[in-house]
């Protein structure tokens, strides 16, 4: 076993050159360790799309390096792989093979557009929702049975998109279970989470605004495009897959059919682990 530390500044040299998943393979230690210890020392990582950006030739910002008494040091103990043989490596395209081996059914993964085409009782939640909506302000409103989070313009996409995805998990005979008010899905004997969930802008109220707030500064404007996403503990956690619409790709049957995908290889990560 060989031994390498690394100081607060080494650390976060390393961190912003590869993928955090690149470099914790090199430390022989799991990506959840590695961000412990980057939060343990305070240092800034990339986030989410940062590496499609660069990829893609652009230059995102990088955070600098807070400065403050924080740990210095920390030594990481590398595991001798010679004579070891490699981890296989867990990719959608052998999970996609080991599913379709298993399976010869095709499943319908075509995304439900009306909201006449949804189960009943989803039907029934997205009319109780428009009628009780309220005036034209829009907030994000949490909807835990499903689980959706939308504003009060665009409430029939959402319903569709969690009616498809639901379809999805019957199809596959994916258990779902409901925890407090939070559903999971339990897949490989993994729970995972997952949401369908409006983007959003966020804006401020006007001075001179002479309804009531409740104490609010701000409200927020959904924007009729919607991102869909897995964690691995509970709807708030960090997301561990995420498609968000752009103007340019909406979400479709190729997106519904790499959800299910990311769902096993995220369950056959955490088993891994």
């Amino acid at each position: 076993m060989k031994k390498l530390t690394l100081t607060r500044q080494e650390l976060y040299n390393k961190v912003w050159e590869k993928p955090t998943s690149q470099l914790a393979k090199e430390l022989t230690i799991s990506d959840v360790a590695l961000a412990k210890i980057c939060k343990k020392m305070n240092i800034p990582k990339p986030g989410l799309g940062y590496w499609a950006k660069v990829q893609n030739g652009r230059k995102p910002v990088k955070p600098a390096l807070p400065k403050g008494n924080f740990i210095p040091q920390h030594t990481f103990y590398i595991k001798e792989r010679e004579g070891m043989p490699e981890s296989k490596e867990i990719s959608i395209e052998s999970v996609k093979n080991k599913v379709q081996a298993s399976s010869e059914k095709t499943y319908n993964n075509a995304l439900i557009k009306s909201l006449s085409d949804c189960p009943a009782p989803l039907q029934n939640a997205c009319k109780r929702f428009i009628k009780h909506r309220g005036d034209a302000v829009n907030y994000l409103i949490y909807i835990p049975q499903y689980p959706i989070e939308i504003s009060q313009s665009n409430p029939e996409k959402a319903f569709c998109i969690a009616a498809t995805l639901l379809r999805g998990f019957a199809d596959r005979k994916i258990p779902i279970i409901q925890k407090s008010e939070r559903r999971k899905c339990k897949i490989l004997g993994e729970e995972l989470s997952f949401g369908v969930r409006e983007t959003f802008t966020r804006k401020k109220y006007p001075a001179n605004y002479d309804k009531e707030t409740f104490g609010r500064q701000y409200y927020f404007t959904g924007s009729g495009r919607f991102e869909i996403f897995i964690t691995n503990k509970d709807y708030f956690s960090e997301k561990i897959f995420r498609f968000v619409e752009t103007d340019k790709k909406k979400i479709d049957s190729s997106i519904i059919e790499r959800f299910y995908l990311e769902l096993y290889v995220s369950a056959e990560k955490i088993k891994a682990k």
